[in-house]
């Protein structure tokens, strides 16, 4: 009966030991489904900031654009302002259109984690 005592106490101590194991690999696998929600939380702002940006700089285009079309007399100055809020959308197209890609990857990672 000793001998089955001594094994049943090494067996708990080996289940303990595993419990112990599991317990921290939760704890850190939460803390790593925590940060990546928080990485994804943070990509959705600034993809939503970049989109604001983004309608902010066509409005100024159309603006310019408009300023051209009424009047001919400013054309000059006018155009140049069209021509640089154009390359300022081109330019924050690009920029929203990279950040959409990375938040698009690490959605998807943080969706193969949940699963």
């Amino acid at each position: 009966m000793l001998a089955a005592y001594k094994e049943s106490s090494e067996v708990t101590e080996i289940l303990k030991s595993l419990l112990l194991d599991l317990t921290s690999r939760q704890t850190a696998l939460e803390a790593e489904i925590q940060e990546a929600t928080d990485n994804a939380n943070t990509a959705a702002d600034a993809a939503e900031a970049a989109t604001l940006a983004l309608v902010n700089v066509g409005e100024a285009c159309d603006a310019a654009t408009q300023a051209v079309l009424t009047n001919d007399d400013a054309r000059g100055p006018a155009k140049g302002d069209s021509e640089a809020a154009k390359a300022a959308y081109l330019l924050g197209k690009v920029s929203w259109t990279e950040t959409l890609k990375a938040t698009s990857k690490e959605i998807c990672i943080i969706k193969q984690i949940m699963i």
